[in-house]
């Protein structure tokens, strides 16, 4: 396996209401799929005598663009937990509740764009 495509889950897993498949999809729609990631970093590259101080983002990346996802300009930078350490997982919870609460909004009812 070569890609996230390769492992077939995704057309598995995601389903609309009526029980269809969302990946895929129609030929006439475009249905996109994000990855989602969190990464801490130094924004100070260690530098900082004895110090470490950590940033934590959120990224999207779009599944549907094979060779170009991870280039910058693909990438969706969706927040920013500030240090000065690693957000413990109930924090981190909060802000990921934020940005799915968003996305729902997108997948049911789904956005239609002309």
């Amino acid at each position: 396996m070569e890609d996230t495509w390769d492992v077939g889950h995704l057309c598995k897993i995601l389903q609309n209401k009526k029980g269809e498949q969302f990946l895929p999809g129609p030929t006439d729609e475009m249905c996109l799929a994000f990855s989602f990631s969190i990464d801490s970093f130094n924004p100070y590259h260690m530098k900082e005598a004895k110090q470490t101080i950590l940033l934590t983002a959120l990224w999207l990346i779009l599944l549907n663009l094979p060779h170009l996802r991870y280039h910058l300009e693909n990438m969706f930078l969706a927040g920013i937990i500030l240090g000065p350490r690693k957000p413990l997982l109930f924090d981190i919870n909060h802000s990921i509740k934020l940005l799915v609460d968003v996305l729902l909004e997108f997948f049911d009812p789904s956005i239609w764009y002309s």
